[in-house]
């Protein structure tokens, strides 16, 4: 999945003031991630159409919980450069969102260099780096819209933090709030042996 797909994005912003949402990644070592996706609406017709408007990719491993209006989503061993984590619920080509940021895999880079004795990793999500593909909205309408938009990023990593642009709300737990056309970093490394043994357990 190399392309942002417009709709549900702006069904979001429209709705800004009555859904909240958050998306949490769990980086691996593998290069994969956990993702766990919430909306939280502060009415059922909304989560209603919400629900029956997504379903979970069926190709990958995926909880799904609701409730009351609260939608929740749990996806494991996601490969954020390829796998879409939401299809069309009527037509699975028309609407998706991508685990790299939701926006496709031109927006993500998660790179390993090892540099004795440490595995460094870098982490970043570009979102000016956005590409428009719809017939059923134009850009400039998009980008009027998307402002007005923000929702909590939260990426958990492992080993040491080194630096970021986000706000460290824990430890190895880094905040961003989203803004469209900002782009987050986070760079962090771990010592080789722990490195080497987590990977046997991960």
């Amino acid at each position: 999945m190399k392309k942002l797909i417009i709709p549900l994005l702006a069904a979001l912003v429209l709705f800004s003031g009555c859904v909240r949402m958050s998306a949490t990644e769990q980086l691996k070592r593998d290069g994969s991630m956990n993702v766990l996706v919430i909306f939280d609406s502060a009415y059922f017709t909304i989560t209603d159409t919400l629900n029956s408007s997504i379903l979970p990719n069926p190709n990958l491993t995926s909880v799904t919980e609701r409730i009351n209006n609260t939608l929740i989503y749990y996806f494991s061993n996601v490969n954020p450069l390829e796998d879409d984590l939401f299809i069309n619920a009527n037509e699975s080509n028309d609407l998706a969102i991508n685990a790299s940021g939701f926006l496709g895999g031109n927006t993500f880079k998660y790179t390993e260099k090892f540099i004795f004795p440490y595995y460094h990793y870098y982490y970043s999500a570009d979102f000016g780096n956005i590409s428009i593909e719809s017939e059923q909205l134009n850009e400039s309408f998009l980008l009027e819209l998307v402002p007005a938009y923000t929702m909590e990023y939260d990426i958990i990593y492992f080993g040491e933090l080194v630096s970021t642009n986000g706000q460290e709300v824990e430890k190895n737990r880094i905040r961003f709030t989203f803004v469209p056309s900002s782009k987050y970093e986070l760079t962090f490394k771990e010592f080789f042996i722990t490195n080497w043994i987590s990977r046997l357990i991960e």
